[in-house]
């Protein structure tokens, strides 16, 4: 097995003392992951088609989203009590980072949205429209209203937050005890991907417009990015969350969406171009921790 130079996040797990034993803690939290989620979304996804004669409060939905955040919580509790739940919890405020990390989190995502925009108005030789009008489920909340964008804004900052507790606080650690960086990534990539799924099965939901392939690309490819800036910043929830939201802030609020756009090709060249970001840091970092502070040694 290989191990790292230095007192990564992933060190730390041993570090608390240890309450439960789990052979393999990654497939768990993917298996409890998914258990959740699912069991909560397709039922959700089923009633949105009608198919249920019940109408499912929108919080089951919110509590589907949190699936991640809800297993890391309970894994970790289990394997290292409150003392493991406090130290997963604490990353979320590891802000002592370089500044130019914060750069990337908040501008790389509206740089690759608007390359993409912009790729698309010259293939097409239609400017793309600017604002995005917003998902139907968000627009019956009152159209274009400052409560709409408000719920959008903790919807942000709900759903980024419910995630990245779980994929980089609680998995992605777990995974590079075992794995390089590069293979976490994907690993996790392909997870987070088809846990994705009810929500490409619920009638009209943002996602219900996007080809799975092309989301399972976008998914890979964004997983290396989340990974390089996981490295980088020692393991910072905070930067990890904030790179999320701003993903889907520019996701949504810029036509990239094929529902709000007309058109797949903003979405795939935005996919295209977020791969092309990940081989770069591939190429630049290695792929073995993508950071080049990082050294492996052993195997």
């Amino acid at each position: 097995m290989a191990t790292l130079v230095g007192r990564e996040p992933h060190t730390e797990l041993t570090a608390a003392r240890s309450v439960g034993r789990l052979k393999h803690p990654a497939a768990a939290f993917f298996a409890l992951t998914l258990t959740i989620t699912y069991g909560l979304g397709l039922p959700v996804a089923a009633a949105s088609h009608g198919l249920l004669p019940i109408r499912i409060p929108a919080a089951v939905g919110a509590l589907a989203i949190a699936g991640p955040a809800i297993a890391a919580l309970v894994l970790t509790g289990f394997e290292h009590g409150r003392l493991g739940v406090q130290r997963l919890l604490s990353r979320l405020l590891h802000w002592r980072v370089g500044a130019q990390w914060y750069l990337v989190a908040l501008l790389t995502p509206p740089i690759i949205a608007i390359s993409a925009l912009g790729t698309y108005r010259f293939l097409a030789g239609v400017p793309p429209r600017i604002p995005a009008p917003l998902p139907r489920e968000l627009a019956q909340i009152g159209a274009e209203s400052p409560v709409t964008y408000a719920l959008l804004a903790v919807f942000f900052v709900w759903g980024s937050l419910a995630e990245e507790l779980g994929w980089r606080g609680y998995a992605l650690p777990r995974l590079l005890g075992t794995y390089s960086a590069l293979t976490a990534s994907v690993i996790i990539g392909v997870v987070w991907a088809v846990w994705h799924l009810p929500l490409f099965l619920m009638n009209a939901s943002a996602q219900a417009s996007i080809p799975f392939g092309w989301y399972l690309l976008y998914a890979l490819s964004l997983s290396v990015l989340f990974t390089w800036l996981y490295n980088n910043t020692g393991g910072s929830l905070l930067l990890a969350t904030l790179f999320h939201a701003v993903i889907q802030a520019s996701t949504v609020l810029l036509p990239m969406l094929p529902a709000s756009a007309g058109d797949t090709r903003p979405y795939v060249l935005s996919a295209l171009l977020t791969m092309l970001a990940a081989l770069l840091v591939v190429l630049i970092s290695g792929p073995a921790a993508l950071s080049r502070k990082r050294r492996r040694i052993g195997s």
